[in-house]
């Protein structure tokens, strides 16, 4: 039986964009911990752990380092920060890594044959 690639997207991928995001909330706009970790829907203690290292995200020594996935959540976060998110940002996020799925999973060891990953747009 295949894994749906949505699944990948939920568990793997989402955890470490949602750091990446708050990374460049807190960095680059000034947000704080805390106004961050409500954006993001996780505690700010939580937050805080992820980002001194205490506490690491899963695969994100294997994701951060991608280049669709840094540049979305930079996207993202610029979008957060400029209030200007809609629903239509998750459309293309989902999108954008359905197409570099490949990539993806190579990143993460995953045999890309063992994963269902739908090749165009259900109408």
């Amino acid at each position: 039986m295949l894994t749906p690639f949505c699944e990948i997207l939920s568990k793997k991928i989402l955890p470490v964009m949602r750091v990446l995001i708050a990374k460049e909330l807190i960095e680059k706009y000034n947000f704080t911990q805390l106004e961050a970790a409500r954006i993001l829907g996780i505690s700010q203690p939580l937050l805080n752990y992820y980002l001194t290292g205490k506490r690491k995200v899963k695969y994100f020594d294997e994701l951060s380092s991608v280049p669709v996935i840094v540049e979305l959540s930079k996207k993202i976060a610029e979008a957060i920060a400029r209030r200007e998110l809609t629903v239509d940002y998750f459309c293309i996020v989902c999108r954008t890594l359905h197409a570099h799925a490949a990539e993806i999973l190579e990143k993460l060891n995953i045999d890309v044959n063992t994963i269902l990953i739908p090749s165009k747009e259900v109408k």
